[in-house]
Parts: C-alpha cells; structure tokens; sequence
C-alpha cells in the first residue's frame, strides 16, 4: 500500500522526486495544502532517497493521505482496497446480466422464428465482437 500511496502522492504533487530539494518543495506545498508538516527528510525516507530502518509513523502516513485527497491513511486503504475489488464484483454481475439477456434473447428469437432458428448462420465477427466488449473495461 506504501508504493501506492507513493504514486499517488507523486501525481498529486504532479513533479518528480527524485533529490533532496524535490523533497524540501514537496514538503511545503503538503503543508500549504493540508496545514501539517512533514519533514523533507522523511520524504526522502519515504521515496528511497535516503536508507531507512523503520515505518513512517501514523501522522506522517495519514499527512500522505489527506495530501492526496482521503481523511487519513486507515480510509486511503480502505478505499483503495474496495475499489479493486468492487470492480472485479461488478465486472461479474455484469457478464452474468449480460448472459442471461443473451439467451433470454437468443431464445426469442427461436420463438418467433417457429422451428427455423437452427438454419440461421452464426455470426463469428459478432460473437468476437461482444466478446472483446466483455472483456473490456466498458463494464
């Protein structure tokens, strides 16, 4: 979750940090943007600028998070856990939906079209087509 919380404090402040001074700046326009310190050093802790023994402390992780948009670092996790998850559940309910159109469909069209349904040519362009939309990331 730290590499996460890395890049998206990296986009937030949208430059590189890559040196002590990217560091002092970025640790001025955290405090202008969330009213917190966290020391240029610890940044450089926190982006491998520096080596480190130990974890960022609670304070410094949650300035991370409100910096790049969350409450604290406990929502930033919770948040950024769900959301994969919810995407792959909704990803699911939403071939299974559109399964069970599809043959609800499919199924139609044998009604209506009175036993001359197994005659019709399958159409592969459009089999791969709604496949491919599947398999997308449209749902």
């Amino acid at each position: 979750m730290d590499n996460l919380l890395r890049d998206k404090t990296r986009s937030k402040y949208n430059k590189t940090v890559n040196t002590a001074k990217d560091c002092n700046f970025l640790s001025k326009e955290i405090h202008l943007a969330t009213n917190r310190t966290i020391s240029a050093s610890t940044l450089r802790r926190f982006f491998g600028l520096l080596p480190c023994k130990s974890n960022l402390s609670s304070y410094n992780l949650d300035t991370l998070a409100i910096f790049c948009g969350e409450k604290d670092f406990q929502n930033f996790i919770l948040i950024n856990s769900k959301n994969k998850s919810d995407k792959i559940d909704k990803q699911n309910a939403n071939k299974s939906a559109i399964n069970q159109l599809s043959q609800f469909t499919l199924n139609s069209i044998s009604k209506r079209t009175l036993g001359g349904f197994e005659k019709t040519i399958p159409r592969e362009d459009l089999n791969r087509e709604l496949n491919r939309f599947i398999q997308s990331e449209f749902l």
